[in-house]
């Protein structure tokens, strides 16, 4: 039945009736594509296609390129030392085009990883030895009570060695705390006069550093040593430029400069008292985590890029039993979680939670709070906002439900599909983070008045104990009588004796005699009272041979009777190695009962440890025996010890605000509670130390039978409880909660508000004496946190962890490297996953990548992929010696017979030689980077200047000294002469020539093909990459029409003119279109199948100029 035009009107009564028919609509454009690439950026999201329109839009998501060489905190900043010059490749394509597909390459690993194949690093060995390097860390206490106690100290700085030690050197020795020389605790004249000896292996050369650990000092520690872990590398660093005092052998990680202050609510610091002037004791303890049978690594970082992540956003109390709350047994909520793998998200922003607000009535039962993400360094008076999501509720049926709003969104790399597979219900919303709900509320099976209230803060080494004459440094600071002391995790080793006198060991007993290993001394006992020795027990006495013997001592028999036979036996039976007789002769001595008498006994150098013990002083009947040792320092005894310790060691986390007065906030609604990242109370500038405290802890300490995510993992609160303290070093720095926040002195006075952690406990907080609506109310609704435990994935020791001299490996289980390049080709492989007219990963030349990456764009059959090749240019990043060194066998003839030999044949690939140097315009830095990006440039100028056909190369399109590389680009790291650019042609690399008037030209466009055909040149390859597009687009926005010759003239109706349109413009000299019964049969019509055939004729290119100059007579005629 015909269309009847007027069935859209209504007619009822008479009159005029009018419509608008718009038939001026233009077709639907196809989307633009640009070209893929693949490399390294400063920051952004990782392994994943992004698309971005102009250099702007890219320095906003991935930064600006790295030129490389930049001398900074490594550690802290994150490596510099190499190029990236995939973000340059961006630069030279944006500079003429738009738009680009960029995908940032972080370091992953196989599942089946070998040890050789993992990502990350590892410095030295787990055991932190003499010779083979490890974890050092160097440890402060205040001199104002020692001895006396309770002594608080901190870990100033963390110091990894892939070999050798570094130790410290002081005055007035304590005994040592490790199992070798050089950790022992000494008298430093004060913070800034700290020295360090720097030394290899023992026995190495060794040299002295005075180091501070004040900021403000020209010899501040992080400006005296070395930060930078490539320069412990053989591989790229020079011998000269690796000596020990030069960082040859260790790096600078973590330091905790702004904590070293004493503690309270008008300081960040964490220390007893303060150290700003004057003695300070120090020692340089080994990072050791090692019980029976059970070790694990403080240096082991190895493992895949990790997302970082905020703790858990925990409720407020909703009951009146605050006698009991504990702000780590509220309910959690969600947590935020980095949008991408990496650390450059938590280097650059913090989360904060402001504008709480509770329900309001019956017809809100939900209440509303905002998120902010804000500039890492700035301030709570000047909040530097990047994002900000208001109203937001924990209501899932809501339309202002939190992950709604936000998103929840993430990909994981599924290895056997080689794909990313997306997770996830909503839809991202941000540049930066995702939601992580809680699996309560987001099936609204929750307390409706839930509100986000206080947080878990990041993970950190439990802080220590230790109680003189104990076995060693205990985490269990909570209850000491949990466990034996030295029988619980720590991380640093202890040596089974007394470092600090004479104090008790946790089963009541008391050394009061202990010769070190190796020392020759004079061992003394007096005995100040005559009486029975009932409570003289036991003696302990190792042979040389590593014997152990224990003997049971009844005092009152002779030595050679009774219990004590045992005594005279080991004489004759464990080996004389001088420390039997030694005892021999003291409890003699004591049995005869002599008053006052002072006994001594020589005790050979070289001996194992000698110990006697004694139980505790106070039984009737006692004799009290005090000890000395002569040829050592005899310390007193600590009394007064921190929760039964004589001795604690923090290891700091970032401090939490304590008073609404610290930074004087205008008001208390610029009163941001939670996490503090100022350098003081009163200075907010941005404390760098905070980017140490968001790190991860080893990995092989976090993953004891827990998460094998750090960023995901909980953990027991330090100083709150005792679980898991037998099973893990790791502890949560603080759970903060605005239910801990109350006036600053007691309940009744309003001149201000503090924050402490016992304050909801106690009844003196806001919501104590009221409820969480009463803190509301008082305008104390916002708080701050940070994202923690991001990692790159990178082995940080490589200047380039892509480096082409270290990627040998031919199996991706054997090299993370070649694991994380080959997983950005898997997911190129996917059209419907990435679109790209172009590829490259810019300064990889292994043929175990770019063979596959050759693969991919021969299948997909719509991208051009532009690889670089050996023998080109090796920069500083991938090995030593000087420019002219590294690039001796970098000869064009070299590259030619090395390609060759691959037996390549693809036009869907072409490659370039040699590498330029061109001007970094942000840092007006000369770099050196492969020929691939000043191709990818050229074929932006020549898509902006013309089209996709038109040859790439030659001085109109390919002048690089013209700007056609879109980067000035300023020389060729070798000249090549005519026959080096033959040599080069005849096996399909297109030379980069100079010449001495025209400049810097690419003079070539040959592709990977071999064999002969118009698909030889790029400028056909690309002509077709074009057609093919743009052609498959029409018929694409046919499908599931009628198989009809309607539909068939409509194709031919926007192809044909599509097709004249590149005639004209000399992309082809002609063509044929046909799609008609004889290629769409009756068959295939009833297959549902349009088919079309398309014959073209590419315009070629001008390559070879020939020209005849005949010299002829001057009778000639010309005409002939």
């Amino acid at each position: 039945m015909a269309d009847n035009p007027t069935r859209k009107f209504k007619f009822i009564s008479p009159g005029v009736f009018i419509d608008e028919i718009d038939n001026s609509q233009l077709p639907q454009l196809p989307t633009e594509v640009g070209p893929l690439v693949i490399g390294r950026s400063r920051k952004g999201p990782a392994n994943k296609p992004v698309i971005v329109e102009s250099f702007s839009d890219f320095v906003q998501t991935f930064g600006n390129p790295v030129p490389g060489g930049e001398a900074t905190d490594v550690w802290r900043q994150g490596s510099l030392s190499a190029p990236t010059y995939a973000a340059y490749a961006a630069q030279a394509w944006l500079r003429n085009n738009s738009p680009l597909t960029f995908m940032r390459v972080l370091g992953d690993e196989s599942s089946n990883a070998s040890a050789s194949g993992k990502a990350g690093w590892k410095a030295g060995t787990a055991a932190a030895t003499e010779a083979g390097g490890g974890v050092f860390a160097l440890c402060v206490w205040p001199s104002a009570s020692f001895g006396s106690g309770p002594m608080t100290g901190s870990v100033a700085a963390q110091f990894y060695m892939p070999s050798g030690r570094i130790l410290l050197s002081g005055s007035n020795p304590r005994t040592d705390v490790a199992g070798f020389s050089g950790s022992t605790i000494y008298e430093v004249p004060n913070r800034d006069s700290i020295e360090l000896i720097l030394t290899g292996s023992t026995g190495g050369t060794a040299k002295a550093v005075t180091v501070s650990l004040d900021p403000s000092k020209d010899n501040f520690i992080r400006k005296a040593l070395n930060t930078n872990p490539t320069i412990t590398n053989s591989s790229v660093t020079e011998a000269a430029s690796r000596t020990y005092w030069q960082g040859g052998n260790y790096w600078l990680g973590e330091s905790f400069e702004y904590a070293l202050e004493a503690s309270g609510t008008a300081s960040t610091g964490v220390l007893s008292s303060a150290i700003s002037s004057g003695v300070i004791y120090a020692a340089m303890l080994p990072m050791v985590e090692s019980l029976a049978g059970y070790s694990k690594q403080q240096n082991d970082f190895e493992g895949a890029a990790i997302r970082g992540s905020t703790g858990w956003f925990v409720s407020q109390d909703l009951t009146n039993n605050y006698a009991s709350y504990f702000a780590r047994n509220q309910q959690p909520l969600f947590r935020l979680e980095a949008l991408t793998a990496g650390a450059s998200v938590q280097r650059e922003v913090k989360i904060s939670i402001s504008n709480i607000s509770a329900a309001t009535g019956d017809y809100q039962s939900y209440g509303s709070f905002s998120i902010l993400v804000r500039s890492i360094s700035d301030t709570d008076n000047r909040p530097s906002i990047i994002e900000r999501w208001d109203n937001l509720s924990l209501n899932p049926a809501s339309p202002d439900y939190i992950a709604a709003k936000i998103g929840d969104k993430y990909e994981v790399y599924d290895q056997t599909n080689k794909r990313n597979v997306e997770y996830g219900e909503f839809d991202n919303q941000s540049n930066y983070i995702r939601v992580v709900m809680d699996e309560t509320v987001s099936a609204g099976a929750g307390e409706t008045r839930w509100l986000p209230f206080g947080v878990w803060g990041p993970p950190k080494y439990r802080d220590v104990g230790y109680a003189s004459g104990s076995d060693g440094w205990s985490s269990n600071l909570v209850t000491p009588a949990a466990a034996a002391l030295g029988d619980v995790r720590t991380m640093f080793a202890g040596n089974n004796g007394t470092i600090f006198g004479d104090s008790g060991h946790a089963d009541g007993s008391s050394n009061i005699l202990e010769c070190p290993k190796g020392v020759a001394a004079t061992a003394q006992l007096s005995a100040s009272a005559v009486g029975t020795m009932v409570n003289l027990q036991t003696i302990e006495v190792t042979n040389t041979a590593g014997a152990s013997f224990i003997y049971t001592i009844k005092t009152g028999d002779d030595i050679t009777t009774g219990n004590n036979i045992g005594i005279a036996a080991a004489i004759a039976t464990g080996g004389d190695d001088g420390n039997e007789e030694a005892l021999l002769q003291i409890v003699a001595s004591i049995n005869a009962g002599t008053a006052g008498a002072t006994i001594t006994a020589a005790i050979p150098a070289g001996n194992a440890p000698l110990v006697l013990t004694q139980d505790v002083v106070g039984i009737a009947g006692n004799t009290t025996i005090t000890s000395g040792i002569t040829g050592l320092t005899a310390p007193a005894a600590f009394t007064n010890g921190v929760d039964g310790f004589n001795l604690v060691l923090v290891n700091p986390s970032i401090p939490l605000r304590q008073l609404n007065t610290w930074g004087t906030p205008r008001t208390i609604r610029n009163t941001y509670w939670g996490a503090w990242s100022g350098r003081s109370t009163t200075d907010t500038f941005f404390a760098s130390q905070v980017h140490d405290m968001l790190r991860p802890r080893s990995f092989d300490v976090q993953s004891a039978g827990e998460s094998a995510d750090p960023a995901a993992l909980t953990y027991d609160v330090q100083g709150q409880t005792t679980a898991n303290i037998a099973t893990s070093t790791i502890a949560t720095s603080w759970v903060f909660s605005l239910d801990d926040v109350g006036y600053t002195s007691g309940i009744t006075d309003a001149s201000g508000y503090r924050y402490s952690e016992t304050y909801r406990r106690s009844g003196q907080s806001l919501s104590a004496s009221g409820s969480y609506t009463t803190t509301l109310n008082a305008g104390i609704d916002r708080f701050t946190t940070f994202l923690h435990g991001g990692t790159d994935g990178y082995n940080i020791t490589e200047p380039e962890p892509f480096n082409n001299a270290r990627m040998t490996a031919t199996q991706e289980v054997d090299s993370y490297a070649l694991f994380s390049l080959k997983k950005a080709v898997n997911l190129s492989s996917d059209p419907d996953y990435v679109q790209m007219n172009a590829v490259t990963i810019p300064g990889v030349w292994r043929s175990t990548v770019t063979d596959d990456l050759l693969d991919v764009t021969q299948e997909r059959a719509d991208a051009l992929a532009l690889i670089d090749i050996q023998y080109g240019y090796t920069p500083a990043s991938e090995t030593t010696g000087n420019a002219e060194s590294r690039n001796a066998a970098n000869i064009p003839a070299t590259a030619a017979s090395t390609l060759a030999a691959r037996s390549i044949n693809n036009s869907y690939g072409a490659t370039y030689y040699p590498w330029v140097r061109i001007l970094d315009t942000n840092s007006n830095l000369n770099v050196w980077v492969p020929p691939s990006i000043a191709a990818l440039g050229v074929l932006s100028t020549t898509d902006r200047l013309q089209a996709p056909w038109f040859a790439p190369a030659g001085f109109t399109r390919g002048g690089l000294s013209e700007g056609a590389a879109g980067l000035p680009v300023l020389d060729v790291s070798r000249r090549l002469t005519s026959d080096d650019r033959d040599t080069l042609y005849e096996d399909n690399i297109n030379p980069i020539a100079k010449f001495p008037a025209e400049g810097i030209v690419v003079f070539g466009q040959k592709t990977l093909q071999q064999t002969a055909s118009a698909l030889d040149r790029i400028n056909v390859r690309r002509l077709m990459i074009y057609l093919k597009r743009e052609i498959s687009f029409i018929a694409s926005r046919l499908l599931f029409g009628p198989n009809n010759q309607d539909t068939w003239d409509r194709f031919l109706g926007q192809a044909g003119p599509l097709l004249e349109s590149v005639k004209a413009e000399f992309g082809i000299d002609d063509f044929r279109l046909v799609l008609d019964s004889s290629t769409t049969t009756p068959d295939l019509v009833d297959r549902n199948i349009i088919y079309a055939k398309l014959l073209v004729k590419p315009t070629r290119a001008v390559e070879y100029f020939a020209i005849d100059f005949v010299v002829t007579n001057n009778g000639a005629a010309f005409e002939d």
